[in-house]
């Protein structure tokens, strides 16, 4: 289905994203549901990952900023569901990770359709940077709610609270190179990966380990 609705978007001129994203957002809200009802969890990675290629393609197609503010809103609304969705069956969810990385993920994959659209509507406007540190706010938010949320004794805690808390700071290291020019690219680079060591000294999840010794 959503293979058929990124051909109707590549071929037609859709300058309203509403007829298209709104079957897209049933098909979530289906992919989602049996997600719950099933407990596939790898389903909410499929209509995440299907998702963001129909936005894309939407984007790089039929994108004009004279009409900028129904598309963020989308886009918005798309990363909001996704991060909100593990957070309301918390308690169905507390041993697994890979409805959780969707979660994580949903946030940082809309990050630059979002930042995009701030872009070209707001060139000059010298705040760019506050684009990735809004981003951050709800990263660090779900971080919190998984402290509070998940049992100590979940085997899949620190996978959780390390996609988290990973998001979370990609978003702050990312406010230098995007609101700084020249050697600003480098240090976030740096900076990003200082911060994974450091989290991986507070949630022992190898990938931290991995992710920050290779940036």
């Amino acid at each position: 289905p959503f293979l058929l609705l990124i051909m109707a978007t590549l071929r037609l001129p859709l300058s309203n994203p509403s007829p298209v994203f709104g079957l897209a957002l049933l098909l979530v809200v289906l992919l989602l549901g049996i997600t719950k009802i099933a407990s596939v969890d790898l389903l909410a990675c499929v209509a995440l990952g299907s998702t963001i290629l129909l936005e894309h393609v939407w984007h790089f197609a039929h994108f004009h900023k004279e009409k900028a503010d129904l598309p963020l809103l989308w886009y918005l609304g798309f990363a909001a569901i996704f991060t909100v969705f593990p957070f309301i069956f918390h308690r169905q969810f507390a041993r697994r990770s890979t409805v959780w990385a969707s979660a994580a993920l949903a946030a940082p994959l809309h990050f630059y359709l979002i930042y995009e659209v701030v872009r070209v509507t707001h060139p000059h406007s010298g705040i760019l940077g506050l684009v990735p540190a809004a981003f951050a706010i709800p990263s660090l938010l779900g971080l919190v709610a998984l402290l509070r949320l998940i049992p100590t004794d979940s085997p899949a805690r620190n996978a959780q609270l390390a996609l988290f808390g990973g998001a979370a700071l990609f978003f702050i290291t990312l406010i230098f190179p995007i609101q700084f020019d020249r050697q600003w690219i480098t240090l976030g680079w740096a900076l990003e990966g200082a911060a994974l060591c450091w989290l991986f000294h507070r949630v022992p999840h190898p990938g931290l380990r991995i992710a920050g010794i290779g940036l």
